[in-house]
């Protein structure tokens, strides 16, 4: 392992954090996270954040092999200094010209390349933990909380690394 989407926000809680001229919409009903929900026996009209993040964790694992080697990445907004999003891809360049709801991202910087298994928990892992933190659906932190969450985000990398490096 190297040191260096999810694309769905059911928690309409979140988007009373969202500047008004930035609100938009999370449709809870787009059909794989409708068809995870159900399988997982949960309400997919009434999904709690919990539900949300293990939801785009499972449905990030099944968009590709579990072992394609992907990225987890952060970067900033050029509309608002106020948030950070970490992320994750298996294609930085094209996440590089992507926005989410209309807000552009800037740069985005590496943070760790690993199997998509372990990049899914380690966004898991982040979001669930900060939950309360969490504005734009569940795709970005605000930045007051950056230092903290920077630092879990070390943590659980050298995690990682520590027991693949036992692994080997």
């Amino acid at each position: 392992m190297e040191e260096g989407n999810s694309i769905f926000s059911p928690d309409d809680i979140r988007n009373e954090n969202l500047p008004s001229w930035k609100n938009f919409q999370v449709f809870p009903s787009i059909n794989h996270y409708k068809d995870i929900a159900i399988s997982l026996g949960m309400d997919e009209y009434n999904l709690s954040i919990e539900n949300c993040i293990l939801i785009d964790k499972i449905n990030y694992i099944r968009r590709g092999n579990p072992e394609d080697i992907c990225i987890y990445y952060l970067t900033y907004f050029e509309e608002t200094s106020d948030y950070f999003k970490p992320g994750v891809t298996i294609d930085l360049k094209e996440r590089s010209n992507t926005d989410y709801h209309g807000y552009k991202y800037k740069t985005p910087e590496i943070l760790f390349t690993s199997s998509r298994l372990i990049i899914a928990e380690i966004e898991y892992e982040v979001k669930l933990k900060f939950k309360d933190f969490i504005v734009l659906g569940n795709e970005a932190f605000d930045i007051k909380h950056k230092d903290e969450i920077l630092e879990y985000i070390e943590e659980r990398i050298n995690y990682y690394n520590k027991n693949e490096a036992q692994d080997s």
